[in-house]
């Protein structure tokens, strides 16, 4: 793609529906390494995603799922409800694989999974995974006595906003106190399309040219950036 963002911003000799589907397309594709590399290079996902061993190479081939591995780490050990919203689909497989790794119950509010049953365990915390678009809390309610404890975005363009994901944040929630809505964590590989987004979403309505432009140029001025403080 890189030649054709060269052109859209250095001449005016290319015809606009194909280059700025292509830097659509960049963008799209920045978005899925920068949540895992496995989820743009399909010859590199594994055949099954059950094996003990995955969890660990999961979390070695991407910093974000490291970080997230850490995260739940911590969580694991208490009596917890931890709601995590990432894209449908990989994502969501790879995210239940890497769980698979840690003492956590795990609940999908899609109609996949990569594991057909879970054994019966008696563990404290329950991970709850809904997908950031498509989801339908009437096919697949809530499932938990009690409020979510944090809400982990795996997936940072999610627009919190929406009535779905407020109806996880303010479940079995006192509307009137001060802690009415469970607390956000936004997982943002730095200096990717992510952190990108989220800077030129203050600026500018995301459906607009000025957003992929903005965000186009950042990723390519900060591409050999990536991840790096």
């Amino acid at each position: 793609h890189y030649s054709d963002i060269l052109r859209y911003f250095e001449t005016k000799d290319y015809k606009e529906d194909v280059i700025l589907q292509s830097m659509k397309t960049m963008c799209m594709n920045s978005a899925y390494v920068a949540t895992h590399p496995y989820l743009l290079i399909d010859h590199y996902m594994p055949k099954s995603l059950i094996t003990k061993d995955i969890p660990v190479h999961l979390a070695e081939t991407s910093g974000k799922f490291t970080a997230l591995r850490d995260l739940i780490n911590l969580v694991q050990e208490y009596e917890t409800d931890t709601a995590i919203v990432c894209r449908p689909g990989s994502t969501m497989d790879l995210l239940e694989a890497l769980l698979l790794g840690n003492k956590v119950f795990i609940k999908r509010y899609d109609d996949h999974s990569i594991k057909s049953k879970q054994k019966p365990r008696n563990f404290s915390c329950t991970c709850h995974l809904f997908p950031s678009s498509d989801l339908d809390l009437k096919k697949h309610p809530i499932n938990t006595s009690r409020q979510f404890d944090m809400l982990i975005s795996l997936d940072p363009t999610v627009d919190t906003e929406r009535e779905e994901i407020q109806a996880i944040l303010r479940y079995k929630r006192d509307s009137k106190r001060s802690e009415s809505h469970a607390p956000i964590v936004r997982l943002v590989t730095i200096n990717s399309i992510e952190h990108c987004e989220l800077y030129f979403g203050k600026l500018y309505p995301k459906s607009s040219r000025n957003f992929l432009e903005s965000v186009t140029a950042a990723v390519v001025v900060l591409r050999d950036r990536v991840g790096t403080l």
